[in-house]
């Protein structure tokens, strides 16, 4: 009796196996839509269309972007945490996908369990800049004038709960500091007020700020990454210039609804992987201030709740709310 019945589970398991098998070689036998939580034109945006032209090409089925954007994007996330888990609606998003699991009390989704990671595409580091008239040339130099005089340096971000703010939160935090914060609807004024000398300091992301810093409007002291930046080499990670523990990069990554089968995840990955590894759409996430990565399920996973952790930590410690 014991034998048959692992006969049994051998067989089952063997269907199964041999229907992922079969489901992953059908798939896609229609059009795909890939939802982006943010308006066209970002770097979600941007992203989700080189990787929807190509896997067009690979798949011979159209790969359609939708951008739905709204609520901080939680209209977006919305959209692919009740779609069907099919393989047909996908999501390529941010780091906000994330911090938004903190920054709102009333969520119709939840982040690691109505999503399944499929490949952590790119990251993009940022740089803490400053205003010249800050009389401060270093990380260190940041951090001693910021604990002599608390709460009298001002920072800029792009709105409560965006990445710079959580990003400058969380320096605060390692470097038991208190800076002012003065909250902008975007990072774009955000970034024309430090310019102005209006606030002193901000964390903007690298390909916004360094032409600013090479003109000489700005002053860049550290980039947020846990090494330096293929993009800034000569740049210094904060956590080397006096901040020991930082580290803080926004992602782009792609997503499916929770449930989708692993065969077609697995297939998915591949492609977006393979895509990610051609030099021309290399330089390309380059040239938008990203660093392309690719990356299995797993990794991606893990980032994710790497950042579950820390972003948690950063809004819970803060008091952090959304304008």
């Amino acid at each position: 009796m014991a034998l048959r019945l692992r006969v049994v589970q051998a067989i089952i398991l063997c269907l199964v196996a041999l229907h992922g098998h079969v489901l992953a070689q059908e798939y896609p036998a229609k059009p795909v839509r890939v939802i982006v939580p943010w308006p066209a034109g970002g770097s979600s945006d941007t992203l989700a269309r080189i990787l929807g032209q190509r896997l067009t090409g690979t798949w011979g089925q159209q790969v359609l972007v939708e951008n739905r954007p709204g609520a901080g994007t939680t209209i977006g996330n919305e959209v692919v945490a009740k779609a069907p888990p099919d393989g047909y609606t996908l999501m390529v998003t941010a780091t906000a996908l994330v911090a938004s699991s903190f920054l709102y009390s009333h969520l119709p989704y939840r982040v690691e369990r109505d999503f399944v990671p499929i490949s952590l595409v790119a990251t993009a580091p940022s740089v803490l800049i400053t205003h010249p008239s800050l009389p401060v040339k270093s990380v260190k130099d940041l951090v001693a004038l910021a604990r002599a005089k608390p709460r009298s340096i001002n920072y800029a971000s792009g709105g409560s709960g965006s990445s710079d703010h959580i990003a400058a939160e969380l320096f605060k935090t390692l470097a038991h500091i208190d800076m002012t914060h003065i909250p902008y609807k975007g990072a774009t004024p955000a970034l024309a007020d430090l310019i102005a000398g209006n606030t002193q300091v901000m964390f903007s992301i690298a390909i916004t700020a360094m032409p600013h810093v090479r003109s000489g409007k700005l002053r860049a002291l550290g980039v947020t990454s846990a090494k330096r930046s293929e993009l800034l080499p000569d740049l210094p990670t904060i956590a080397e210039a006096g901040v020991p523990g930082y580290e803080f990069e926004t992602w782009l990554g792609m997503f499916a609804p929770a449930g989708t089968p692993p065969a077609v995840v697995a297939k998915v990955n591949d492609g977006v992987t393979k895509i990610v590894s051609l030099n021309e759409v290399r330089e390309r996430l380059r040239s938008m201030g990203a660093e392309p990565v690719g990356s299995t399920p797993d990794q991606f996973e893990r980032r994710i709740r790497s950042d579950l952790s820390v972003i948690g930590r950063v809004v819970r410690t803060s008091g952090m709310k959304v304008d």
